[in-house]
This record gives structure tokens, C-alpha cells and sequence, in this order.
């Protein structure tokens, strides 16, 4: 796949660093993708997607740094994976009664999974309330599985800086769900 990327950029300067950057975020774009899409096509899909966008956006690709172009592709790959979910309406019109035939035998029963679906879908949206760079931690800590380190390194902060703000962040969310329940009750 890195070969057809390869062959639309015109300099050799664009194709290193595209074939870099590749090979260094590819796996961790695909685990993002794959925490979105729970699927593996779908989320080679949208990773597919991120670097054509990455070649459609070569004038900036030429100036980013890893740390820019890491910002720029988890974002990038997540809307391609909402953009695919999207198109993927296998579910929507199948009544909760038949989703069974999709799921195999070994996993958990069908009105556990939607309530599961239902409270991190709440959960996905009391996180997108969240501050630009609150949510960012969050993503960074939790989808891409990114060390303290490495947040604290891609973000230009401190590791103290990087767990207050995930103290913050997992405290409104943990406040914004509990008040949601209160309301359900």
C-alpha cells in the first residue's frame, strides 16, 4: 500500500517523509481506527483514507513534524472512521430482536451489548464536551494507549500537567454521567 502513496507525490523530499511517517504511525493509527470501528477492514479503511488525505494535503505535510503530523492524522483518522460507520448502515434498520445473528455465540448477550454501546456512546459524547486538549489526553491516554511520557512529549507538557488534566477531564466526565443517571432514575 505505502507504494501507491508513494507514487503520487512528486519529490522525493515528500515521498521519505510520507514513507516515514508510515511506518511509524500506521500501527497506532490502525488502533485507533480499529477502537472506532471495531473492525478491521473498516479501520485499514480509514487509515487508507488518512494518508490519501495526508497526499491531498501535501503542501502542509512538507512542514509538519511528527508531533504535528501525530495531531493531525488521529484526528484526520477518526473522521474517516465516523465517515465510514456512516455509510456502514448495516445495523441501523435491523430490529434488537435479530442483532444476535451478528454477533457470535461466544460473546455477551445481545441487551448487555446495547446497553454497553448505549453508555459509551454517552460517554464518546460527554467526552467531546471536553476541551480541545482534555479530550486530546484523553484520546492519547486511553485509545492510543500512549505512555504518560509521550503524551506529556507529542503535547509539550509535563507528565504533572498531563495527569492533572486527566484527573479534570475523567472527573467531569464521571460528574456528567452520574447526573445523567440521576436523570434517568
Amino acid at each position: 500500500m505505502l507504494l501507491f502513496y508513494l507514487a503520487v507525490l512528486s519529490t522525493p523530499e515528500e515521498r521519505q517523509k510520507l514513507s516515514f511517517f508510515y511506518e511509524k504511525f500506521k500501527r497506532r493509527l490502525i488502533s485507533t481506527a480499529l477502537s472506532f470501528t471495531h473492525n478491521q477492514a473498516m479501520a485499514e479503511d480509514a487509515v487508507h483514507n488518512t494518508f490519501i488525505s495526508a497526499i491531498n494535503h501535501r503542501d502542509k505535510l512538507s512542514s509538519m513534524t511528527e508531533k504535528d503530523f501525530l495531531k493531525w492524522s488521529v484526528i484526520v483518522v477518526k473522521r474517516k472512521c465516523i465517515d465510514i460507520l456512516r455509510k456502514d448502515k448495516r445495523y441501523s434498520s435491523t430490529p434488537i430482536e435479530d442483532m444476535g445473528e451478528f454477533m457470535s455465540a461466544d460473546t455477551i448477550p445481545v441487551d448487555e451489548y446495547v446497553i454497553q454501546q448505549d453508555t459509551y456512546k454517552r460517554l464518546k459524547g460527554h467526552i467531546a464536551e471536553l476541551d480541545d486538549t482534555s479530550r486530546q489526553i484523553l484520546v492519547m491516554k486511553y485509545d492510543l494507549q500512549m505512555s504518560m511520557n509521550e503524551i506529556a512529549d507529542v503535547l509539550g507538557f509535563t507528565t504533572t500537567q498531563v495527569n492533572s488534566r486527566i484527573a479534570r477531564a475523567r472527573a467531569k466526565v464521571r460528574t456528567k454521567m452520574g447526573n445523567e443517571a440521576l436523570n434517568f432514575a
